[in-house]
């Protein structure tokens, strides 16, 4: 199963769009370093996409994520799906959900690396963050 996180400045964040009212725009973004997620990390540690395509998708406000029964719960968002019709294949290992300032709010290595290109022109990706209490 791949791995995932949310790391502290990313649980700072959901805390103030609960407790605060904060409200920003939310974007997915593709990674290309071989990064394992840790607690610690931030947007910096994390070198980004770079094909035709890997522009970050917003997440729209509107849209319902849905939250599943199972055992840990998870809130997923609707598949969202990077294109690219570069000739030369880059590899990508994982997904972000950012906010405005750049914060990371969940982070995700694929299970196993992905590579993009014309002739397999596609990532798709079902933004989740599970929800367990705090142990």
């Amino acid at each position: 199963m791949a791995s995932g996180v949310i790391p502290s400045e990313g649980k700072r964040v959901l805390q103030r769009m609960i407790w605060e009212n904060y409200n920003p725009t939310l974007k997915l973004r593709v990674f290309k370093s071989n990064t394992t997620p840790t607690n610690a990390s931030v947007y910096s540690d994390f070198t980004w996409a770079t094909f035709t395509g890997s522009t970050a998708l917003t997440l729209a406000r509107d849209v319902t994520w849905t939250i599943t029964s199972a055992t840990p719960s998870v809130s997923s968002y609707p598949q969202q799906t990077f294109t690219s019709s570069d000739a030369v294949a880059e590899t990508e290992y994982g997904w972000a959900i950012t906010d405005d300032t750049n914060a990371l709010i969940m982070v995700m290595r694929f299970d196993s690396a992905l590579s993009i290109s014309s002739s397999t022109p596609s990532i798709k990706i079902t933004p989740s963050i599970p929800l367990t209490a705090a142990a």
